[in-house]
């Protein structure tokens, strides 16, 4: 049995359900492609967070040809995973009534796909961050000019 999770957004409540692995792989290959140019963004900007440093790092996000229809796709993907529970507990398919249910609450539609992309791919994040952490160490450091 897939796990299931009930979050409430706005005035509406969602029962998401765990993708089985092959719709969360090519999920999380997706998401990959999509936020990529933005990581490599994040590259030579150093740490300091102003907003500056902020939209040069997502520049290359919202530039990103494909992410329109990568968002798309994960929308989908996710809306076939995702009941949305009536107030006497009815549960209605999402696709069946995505694009008038969203249609003007773009931000009810962010908030939702992100606990979706989370619920599903939580272990996927997890295990690119700990992926990126090792191949940092695994790369020598150059010696500073003056040390010896």
């Amino acid at each position: 049995m897939l796990a299931t999770k009930q979050v409430t957004i706005g005035n509406h409540t969602y029962e998401l359900t765990r993708l089985l692995s092959t719709d969360g792989i090519d999920a999380a290959a997706k998401l990959g492609g999509a936020i990529a140019p933005a990581l490599e963004g994040l590259e030579g900007l150093g740490s300091k967070l102003g907003i500056e440093t902020v939209v040069k790092a997502i520049r290359p996000l919202f530039t990103n040809p494909t992410l329109g229809p990568t968002l798309k796709e994960l929308s989908a993907t996710f809306a076939k995973s995702t009941q949305l529970v009536g107030d006497k507990g009815k549960k209605v398919p999402l696709t069946e009534l995505f694009d008038v249910h969203f249609s003007d609450k773009y931000d009810d539609w962010m908030f939702w796909l992100g606990h979706s992309i989370w619920f599903s791919l939580e272990s996927f994040l997890r295990g690119a961050r700990v992926l990126g952490e090792l191949l940092a160490a695994m790369i020598p450091k150059s010696d500073s000019p003056g040390q010896s």
